[in-house]
């Protein structure tokens, strides 16, 4: 499974594609033609489900993705491949405090999809801001869970008992630093599921969450 977890990343980067403006997409505010930028980025996670007395778990993730930019410079479209983690931490509530039970790491590759409007249209080592909001359906790689009490606390597969497949909707901000060495961009968002991820739980159980990621912004 680590070989194969290893394959599916690598192949991310490989093939996949994230956003950003080309400086001279920056530096212009009446594009008359397409951009096309590449972005590879790396980020950290931080979720839990819904529907379950949990609490947030880190993981991590990496991707790139591919930006389109129309004649309107201020809108772009833009579609990646993304490796991200997702969980929680199975926790027992006593009121004023609560004890953790286990934990619980889900792996997906997902395919993110988004809009996205620029703010401004700044030069010369300044801040560009944007909002962008989208989907991403996402297949799970691997479910697993370990017990934080008790004599056995290793790693166990749950995959089975889990929903195989997600759809995240997101919404975010994010900002591009145009500099001698080229575009850097920083982007924060918030995801919700749309489908539960316990395949036998009666309640709602959804992944919810956000990304923080950084990446560095190639031209086409």
């Amino acid at each position: 499974m680590k070989k194969n977890k290893s394959f599916l990343i690598l192949l991310v980067i490989l093939l996949g594609t994230n956003s950003a403006y080309s400086e001279e997409a920056l530096q212009s505010s009446n594009i008359k033609r397409p951009v096309y930028t590449l972005t590879p980025e790396i980020g950290s996670t931080s979720f839990h489900v819904v529907g379950l007395d949990s609490k947030y778990i880190s993981g991590s993730s990496i991707g790139t993705s591919v930006r389109f930019t129309t004649a309107e410079p201020s809108l772009s479209w833009s579609i990646g491949a993304q490796y991200f983690q997702t969980g929680l931490k199975k926790t027992f509530d006593l009121g004023i405090f609560s004890i953790d039970l286990a934990k619980v790491k889900m792996d997906y590759l997902g395919l993110p999809i988004k809009a996205e409007y620029l703010i401004n249209h700044q030069t010369e080592n300044k801040v560009n801001y944007y909002f962008n909001a989208g989907a991403t359906p996402a297949y799970l790689l691997s479910a697993n869970q370990q017990a934080l009490y008790g004599d056995d606390t290793k790693e166990h597969g749950i995959r089975s008992a889990m929903n195989g497949f997600d759809m995240l909707l997101n919404a975010g901000m994010g900002g591009r630093y145009v500099t001698d060495l080229g575009v850097m961009e920083a982007s924060f968002e918030y995801n919700h599921g749309l489908f539960n991820v316990d395949k036998e739980s009666k309640n709602s159980t959804k992944n919810e969450g956000f990304i923080a990621k950084i990446g560095y912004v190639i031209s086409m």
